[in-house]
Order: structure tokens, then sequence, then C-alpha cells
């Protein structure tokens, strides 16, 4: 599995999505109704079956999450049906076991495959594509377990959000996972979160069949079960693959390049620069290939770094509008002693970009080819940067000085017609 991963000023990445929403299925946060049949129905976000198969076992609405407190005998069950084939499903629920009567490994069951019932019956296994158990911990907490394997995560208390990812689209795909980055996942496998941390990284599954129902059968041990907050989703493949994404710090500029090795409908890339990683502004636009199956190669420069780390991140902006962000990187920009001259081909004005923090004084002087000083400023110690105009000289070369303190540059100048 090819999960992100950061370095320095370097990393290898996959563009991710604007949001970790795909195509919503099914959203439920039990917040309409304190009544459990109000969630039982046809309806796009109810259940087909919510409740308890007989005494022993009870199912209400406490505090806007759905309850089963199990104490002998029978069994809870949820069960969604009809939600695809869906090819690469994102499943997000929270979970919380605030209290239970002893250790019980697999005292709830989540299955998600094809042609559940809708009653208490165990589908069988050639009608399942992934299987998740939850354990109970003595008091409170839990345990998330990988049937396949009999292995079990660290124990969680309190409310936890749960990630699956399950894919069945016939190859390897990407999605946007709970940190917000792009991760990916092989065909027939599945990937548990909790919280931020991969908990299960490519789990095996049960069968191979197809992403269409949900059911979680609670029919062992003593404690209590609260589901919440359920979104299902159908996620899409993302517009363009990135394998890089650089920022390197060069005199008074930092570069920025990055490669695809695939483009589907994409229109531009904004660079976009931060200076905490948070707000950002658009620093340039550069056209995108659209559709391409080919490496391409791109580049861009920030010629005003800000002192310290600068935050970088790419918006690519498909034709239809919608758009996607990459990971962000940061690069620490630290002030030199150069000056950046620039243009130096040019009809009216040079910019000039003089070192940060000066204690002195800076004369910047023009010369013709005969070595005649045509022009000269004086720059005070607090001026960093300013337009040097030679609009008014005839056409030819040029040789600019700056001097000042530890600066002695020579710079050369085309002024054309």
């Amino acid at each position: 599995m090819n999960k992100t991963k950061l370095c320095c000023l370097f990393l290898t990445v996959t563009i991710i999505g604007i949001s970790d929403l795909g195509a919503q299925l099914f959203y439920q946060d039990f917040q309409s109704s304190s009544n459990v049949p109000d969630y039982i129905g046809t309806g796009a976000n109810q259940f087909d079956n919510v409740g308890s198969s007989g005494p022993g076992v009870t199912v209400s609405i406490s505090s806007g999450s759905l309850q089963y407190v199990r104490t002998s005998g029978n069994s809870g069950v949820f069960v969604k049906l009809g939600l695809g084939p869906v090819p690469l499903m994102k499943f997000v629920f929270t979970l919380e076991v605030p209290n239970a009567s002893a250790n019980t490994t697999t005292a709830a069951l989540i299955r998600i495959g094809q042609g559940y019932p809708t009653n208490f019956g165990s589908p069988s296994n050639s009608l399942t594509h992934t299987r998740l158990g939850i354990n109970l911990i003595a008091s409170s907490g839990f345990q998330l377990r990988d049937i396949g394997t009999d292995n079990n995560s660290p124990t969680f208390g309190g409310i936890q959000t749960i990630t699956l990812v399950l894919n069945h689209s016939g190859s390897t795909a990407n999605y946007i996972d709970p940190n917000g980055n792009t991760s990916s996942i092989a065909n027939d496998r599945s990937d548990v979160w909790i919280g931020n941390a991969i908990i299960f990284d490519e789990m095996n599954i049960t069968s191979s069949v197809n992403l269409s129902d949900i059911q979680m059968l609670f029919n062992n041990g003593a404690g209590t079960i609260r589901f919440d907050n359920f979104l299902i989703t159908s996620e899409s493949p993302l517009p363009i693959e990135l394998s890089h994404f650089q920022g390197t710090a060069k005199n008074n500029s930092i570069e920025l390049s990055w490669t695809t090795v695939s483009e589907s409908n994409a229109e531009v890339f904004e660079v976009e620069r931060s200076h905490d990683g948070t707000g950002f502004q658009l620093l340039a636009t550069i056209p995108a290939a659209g559709f391409s199956n080919q490496t391409m190669q791109y580049k861009t420069t920030d010629f005003f770094p800000l002192p310290g780390p600068n935050y970088y991140r790419l918006r690519q902006v498909d034709f239809d509008g919608s758009y996607t962000y990459s990971p962000v990187i940061s690069v620490y920009f630290e002030k030199g002693q150069k000056a950046a001259v620039y243009p130096t081909i040019t009809w009216g004005e040079v910019h000039v970009v003089l070192p940060g923090e000066r204690d002195y004084k800076t004369a910047v002087q023009l010369y013709d080819q005969s070595g005649r000083l045509v022009k000269t400023m004086r720059i005070e110690a607090d001026l960093e940067d300013f337009d040097f105009s030679v609009a008014d000289l005839q056409a030819g070369v040029y040789i600019l000085k700056i001097l000042g303190g530890r600066l002695f540059e020579t710079h050369r100048i085309l002024k054309l017609r």
C-alpha cells in the first residue's frame, strides 16, 4: 500500500481531493427522532432493519446515538441493503463502548457484501467481502478485530471515528484518507482506520463479491455499544496522479517542481503559498496537459519567499471547475547575502531585491560599455526591494554594480529599444 510519505524538501504523493466525500449513498446522525422505528424504511437514509431478536437485547436512541444494550441471549442488528454495487466504498461511523461486563472477542461483527437478509441471520462468507469484529473490553473500551487473521487493534476508549475503505474496483485505487492525504489500496482489500491512524492496512477480504449490503450483528457478550454519524460514500477516481512535488531554496528564491504520470480533464495548476500552513494565497498559475498518460514535468519560481518556513500546495483545477489539492510541502528559506536582479533584459525597469536585515547603506551604480557611470542610487538599510529605471537610456549593454557592506556584485543588463 502506498501511503503518503513526507520528508524535508521532497515528497512522493498523489493529488488529493478537496473533500473527503465521494458520492453520498447513506447518511444518518439520529438527530431527527428518538424513536427507533422512524429510522427503518425504504428511504435513502433509512435502514432496512434496526432491532433486537428478543429479550436480553435493548435497542434505543440515546443522546443522539443508536444504542444496543445486551445482557444475554438474543441479538441486536442493523441492516442497510441495496447500496451498490460500489467499486470503491468508504464507510465512516463513530463507535463507543461505555460499559462491558467482561472481555469478549467478536462480540459484534460488521459485514459488507451482497445478498444479505433483513432479519437476524448471519450472511454466509461466500456473500461477504469484508468482516470486521468488535471486541468488548471489561468496564469500557473496545478493540477492532481482523477476522481473517485474528489480529486485534489496540484498545480504545471514548467515542472514536471508524473509517473502512473497501476496494472491489478491479484495480488499485486511490482514496482520501482521514489525514486528508491520498492513500492507495489494492483491489479486493480493505483499509481500517481509527481516527487518523490506520489499524489494518490492506486487510484480506473474505470473498470477492460486490459491495452492496451492510449488516452489524451484536450477538455475543454483555455490554453497551453505541453507533452514530454513519456516512457511506462511493469514491470516484482522482483526476491526476502526481509522482513528486518538490521545493528547493536557491539564493534568493525557491524553485518548485512537480511531475505527473497521468492527467484527466486537468486544466491548470494553481500554486499557492502560506506563511503558517493554513491561510494560502495564489502564487502562480500553470497550464496543465489536460489529458495525458505520459510523464509531464512542471516548474515555477517563488522570487519573493518569506524568511523562515514557506508552505506550498497545488490546486489542480479541472475543465468543469472542480478542483483538488495536493498535500502541503514546507521549504525553509534563509535570506542570503546576495541580491536578486531581474529582468536583465528590459525596456524600462530592473527590479532589485537586496538581502534583508542589513545594517549598512547600499550603492547601486550603472555603467555603460565604455566604463562611464551613467546612473547611481543610494539605498537605505531598511529598504529591501526597489525598481531601477533604465527607460531613459540608449539601447545597449550595461553593467549594474551593487556595493555596500559585504555586497560587491555585478550584473549584466541588456536595454532594449
